[in-house]
């Protein structure tokens, strides 16, 4: 895996975004509006600040963090993604959508992801024309 997409920055999305880009993960972060994008990429840097005062990281590690992250307003720019975890509103008819949609437009190894606590996987994976992972049917 190179490339990741999430979507949806806010408080969840963008902490998830945090966590590809440190890992190393090239990291595209999709919203509706650069106002939304801008908050995650705002919200990212607080915490990486955060880190820094109490010592768990430097500013280059910081930038290099924040240099794997790229911001998008196109959907169509995770099409070549290896991974793209949907962090949206706990809504099931929105997270439908944007399975649909990702279904349509990412390739066929793509694996989506759902990052919902209180919804269906199954119900939100059968929007899409992909195999639900068996360790998903567990939960």
């Amino acid at each position: 895996m190179k490339k990741i997409g999430v979507v949806g920055a806010g408080t969840m999305g963008s902490q998830i975004g945090l966590v590809f880009a440190d890992g190393g993960f090239e990291t595209l972060l999709y919203d509706l509006t650069n106002e939304r994008l801008d908050w995650g990429v705002k919200n990212i840097e607080n915490l990486l600040d955060r880190q820094i005062a109490k010592d768990k990281r430097d500013v280059g590690g910081k930038q290099a963090t924040l240099a794997r992250i790229r911001k998008t307003l196109s959907l169509p720019d995770l099409a070549d993604a290896d991974l793209v975890v949907e962090a949206v509103f706990e809504e099931i008819h929105t997270k439908r959508e944007v399975f649909a949609e990702l279904d349509r437009i990412c390739a066929p190894h793509t694996i989506l992801a759902t990052n919902t606590s209180t919804l269906s996987v199954s119900e939100i994976a059968a929007a899409t024309s992909r195999r639900l992972g068996a360790w998903e049917s567990t939960f």
